[in-house]
């Protein structure tokens, strides 16, 4: 009776070439894939990544970006990756592929980033190592200058003797180990106090000011904290940093000659230069 006005939509044939088309490719695994994704969504774009690498701007890519980068490079696929996109230049792929295909255009570039990095925190590491050793060394000149301690060390060298007087190998020495003075704590008189105390009551009725004696040592109660052998592996192990990444230069310039005519190249090749010099006197000076 009534005319039936609703019609069927034909439906649409999709071609299974168009649909394998579309897809984009993906190469990394599929854990490494979402943790790539994640950190790539924090960073700056590929272009300005690039750029900035070239420049050595740490205005647009910062320490931490390159912490990141460094952190989830995809090591054991990324040489792969690139060869595979360079024996299909028209493949399209995934997002996380397509930033390091693009970072694949700058060789090494793996190692540039690490170069830069370690420029970047290098002067922060010098620094530390440098003001614990300049505490430990103001530390040695406040107890050499201090007549106080001359004072202390030649009582107990004088108490010593005397007790050693029938001893013609102990009773006249000129000197005594440091664990003397760990001694003078020790050795009681017949009142019950200790040598040191006895010293230091003699020396403050001779001067009140001695009263103040620990507040001449100010370097010394902080450079207690700091371990004279960890200072010494601390410079070797940024020596050991500066080699390393001076080899990773030498190789990076002989796959890429051109590297050298860039800011990264020109600016690296005087960091590398005094960075030995500096580091040479941080261990000079742990010497």
């Amino acid at each position: 009776m009534f005319e039936d006005k609703t019609k069927t939509a034909p439906a649409k044939i999709v071609d299974s070439g168009q649909i394998k088309m579309n897809k984009l490719r993906t190469y990394f695994s599929s854990d490494k894939s979402q943790n790539i994704f994640i950190a790539l969504s924090r960073l700056p774009k590929v272009d300005i990544f690039l750029s900035a690498v070239d420049n050595l701007n740490d205005k647009t890519v910062s320490m931490d970006n390159l912490q990141a980068l460094i952190r989830n490079w995809p090591a054991d696929e990324y040489d792969g990756l690139l060869q595979e996109a360079q024996e299909n230049p028209e493949e399209k792929w995934d997002k996380s592929e397509t930033f390091f295909v693009k970072l694949g255009t700058k060789k090494k570039f793996d190692v540039r980033i690490k170069l830069w990095l370690f420029k970047l925190q290098f002067q922060g590491k010098l620094d530390i190592i440098n003001g614990q050793q300049d505490i430990v060394l103001k530390a040695f000149s406040q107890l050499a200058d201090s007549e106080y301690i001359h004072s202390i060390l030649g009582s107990i060298l004088k108490i010593g003797n005397v007790m050693n007087a029938g001893n013609k190998a102990r009773g006249q020495a000129d000197g005594f180990e440091l664990d003397g003075i760990s001694k003078a704590n020790s050795l009681k008189t017949v009142d019950g106090e200790s040598m040191m105390k006895v010293i230091c009551n003699k020396m403050f009725e001779k001067d009140e000011k001695f009263a103040e004696f620990r507040s001449n040592f100010e370097q010394v109660f902080q450079a207690v904290k700091c371990v004279v052998g960890d200072l010494q592996k601390e410079a070797d192990k940024v020596k050991k940093e500066l080699v390393s990444q001076s080899s990773a230069f030498d190789l990076l310039k002989k796959v890429d000659p051109d590297v050298e005519d860039i800011a990264f190249g020109k600016q690296m090749v005087t960091f590398l230069s005094k960075a030995e010099t500096t580091v040479g006197k941080c261990i000079e000076k742990n010497g």
